[in-house]
């Protein structure tokens, strides 16, 4: 009986010239988010990540792989995040692209926080007395 690693390499190893592995491999090691959507940078991650084996065979090497290419919003925040597996990572990591697209973006529109801080504005600080910034977001509040 023929084992399923030695087929794959011997499939891979007939089939694809070893040109466009190397052509892979190095657009797995450029892959960034870029302006894609998580979903889609995601779709192009494991599309890619077949032909770099060595960089996804581990769920923490998967992690850091996804991670280096994400966007600096994602990045920011999903940085220092300790998930234990890769499916867990990208849950978050779309609950976090989910609430910067839902919630904060309309905010910053509004002028209800500043930029790239989180902060409310000084007029609306006031007007809130001591009430943390996270408090206000995850409090349901819609209008102010």
């Amino acid at each position: 009986m023929l084992d399923w690693n030695l087929f794959h390499e011997a499939f891979k190893g007939h089939f694809i010239p070893p040109g466009v592995m190397e052509m892979k491999h190095t657009e797995v090691m450029q892959l960034t988010q870029g302006n894609k959507t998580l979903k889609e940078y995601l779709h192009a991650f494991n599309h890619l990540s077949r032909y770099a084996p060595e960089f996804v065979n581990t769920e923490t090497k998967k992690i850091a792989s996804f991670k280096r290419g994400l966007g600096p919003k994602l990045l920011k925040t999903m940085g220092r995040t300790k998930c234990a597996t890769f499916n867990e990572f990208v849950s978050d990591a779309l609950t976090q692209e989910n609430y910067n697209t839902v919630i904060l973006r309309p905010r910053l529109a509004r002028g209800l926080l500043r930029p790239g801080l989180g902060h409310l504005n000084p007029r609306l600080q006031w007007q809130l007395g001591h009430r943390s910034v996270l408090e206000l977001l995850t409090s349901g509040i819609t209008r102010l």
